[in-house]
């Protein structure tokens, strides 16, 4: 699935990914999958690690990139 951040995923997509493999962390309003897709430097310059990551925003699931663990802004 290739999609930009921001762009709408139907609850089936959000399932579809629950399913891949056991999630990272998965609540009510954020899921993301169980791999990191990444490292990058946090705010101190520490090196962690990125998941793809979908948010419910507005009722809506969205793909929000590849976030820090519990987080939604993409690194």
């Amino acid at each position: 699935m290739d999609m930009n951040i921001g762009d709408i995923m139907t609850p089936e997509d959000v399932e579809n990914w629950i399913n891949v493999l056991p999630p990272a962390t998965q609540r009510a309003d954020l899921v993301q999958l169980g791999e990191p897709y990444s490292h990058r430097p946090d705010a101190e310059g520490h090196w962690r690690a990125t998941y793809p990551t979908a948010a419910k925003v507005a009722g809506e699931w969205r793909y929000m990139g590849n976030c820090f663990l519990g987080k939604t802004i993409s690194r």
